[in-house]
């Protein structure tokens, strides 16, 4: 394993599995993970989404509670999951290359489940507006964008915005709408004016063309 600007909170992570045993029925965590592994600079963006999705692929390639982060990948020692190379392809193709080489991913909850409702409260014992790592993954995730300084951060999720507003403090900013009326992006802003824009997850099936296009308009306009 690498040390890293973020190593330290890795770790944390990694305590805390041993404190809440649970947490290890999760397959990974994911935390200040680089989109591309092959682009070695440091992350100006962060994408952040709710929680790791997982799979049988991804038992068979790592038998055991692992994670993915800067740190260490365990996609990148036993190879991609085809879970993984088809989500990878969805933000590749929302950044554009050149954001996508420069953005790492974080999770409002850091271990891997297949959704929020059953599948969570069978695996972890409680439910998921009610798990007790809230405030420890709003802890980690605010430091980790107090260490990076991005220039933006995208969020998935739009039906989770009153959760981010709260949890992170947002200033509303816009309300962007497609020809429709469809909600298509919202624009928050950190008190250090840090631009987060927040937009339906990538697995639904509409208001992304729009949001993508939104998005690099706004970040053009960042620089």
């Amino acid at each position: 394993m690498t040390s890293s600007l973020t190593s330290d909170l890795i770790q944390r992570i990694r305590d805390r599995n041993t404190a809440y045993p649970e947490l290890k029925k999760a397959h990974h965590f994911v935390f200040d993970c680089p989109l591309d592994r092959s682009y070695q600079v440091p992350s100006e963006y962060v994408w952040l989404s709710v929680h790791p999705s997982e799979g049988d692929d991804d038992w068979n390639l790592c038998p055991h509670n692992t994670e993915e982060t800067r740190d260490y990948n365990f996609q990148l020692e036993h190879g991609p999951s085809v879970g993984s190379q088809g989500r990878l392809k969805k933000l590749r193709w929302f950044l554009g290359d050149e954001l996508f080489q420069r953005t790492t991913l974080t999770m409002q909850f850091f271990w891997s489940v297949n959704n929020t409702n059953a599948a969570f409260k069978e695996r972890f014992g409680y439910p998921f507006n009610r798990h007790p790592h809230q405030d420890f993954c709003n802890q980690m995730n605010l430091e980790l964008i107090n260490r990076i300084r991005p220039k933006a951060v995208f969020a998935e999720s739009r039906p989770l915005l009153d959760r981010y507003e709260l949890e992170f403090g947002l200033i509303p900013v816009a309300t962007y709408y497609d020809t429709d009326g469809y909600h298509s992006l919202e624009e928050r802003r950190f008190e250090d004016g840090t631009p987060f824009y927040c937009f339906d997850n990538l697995s639904a099936r509409r208001g992304h063309k729009k949001a993508r296009s939104l998005v690099h308009t706004l970040v053009h306009g960042i620089g």
